[in-house]
């Protein structure tokens, strides 16, 4: 039998959007998921002989983003996430998307696949970890409120 090589997928290309009209949240250097989880239920009773757990609603967790920081402009993209972050409790969810770049190994050649969803933006550093030898940051998280709708790529 041959060997068949791993494969896999950088992040490389990857664009964040935000909004009903897309706009891209620039220079993004990292995005990390976090907090996905099904919640279990304890179901025993006196008729149990084990512990019995019924599953409940998904948490879709939390997204910090960690990008290089661009001058202000309340129309780019990360403009547009201090914006709703401001809003406060009068912050709607936002529409947001993660599209990967194409995964050759997957035939993809025109599109990466998809991922979109609704978030409140909870956290907003503007200017995060500012130093003479270091490039200026932005940070965001973004709790997720809606399931993820994946689109495969093409």
């Amino acid at each position: 039998m041959s060997y068949t090589f791993s494969t896999g997928q950088t992040g490389s290309q990857t664009v964040l959007t935000i909004g009903s009209t897309p706009v891209t949240i620039e220079q993004i250097q990292d995005i990390a998921f976090s907090g996905q989880a099904l919640k279990m239920l304890d179901s025993t009773n006196l008729q149990s002989t084990v512990q019995e757990e019924q599953p409940s609603l998904p948490n879709q967790g939390e997204i910090k983003v960690t990008c290089l920081r661009i001058p202000y402009s309340a129309t780019s993209g990360q403009g547009l996430v201090s914006i709703a972050y401001n809003l406060g409790s009068a912050q709607t969810a936002q529409a947001f998307a993660l599209t990967l770049a194409p995964d050759k190994a997957a035939s993809q050649t025109t599109t990466g696949d998809k991922f979109a969803f609704n978030a409140y933006v909870t956290s907003f550093i503007p200017a995060a970890g500012i130093s003479a030898e270091k490039l200026v940051l932005c940070e965001f998280t973004l709790k997720v409120v809606t399931s993820f709708t994946l689109t495969d790529g093409s």
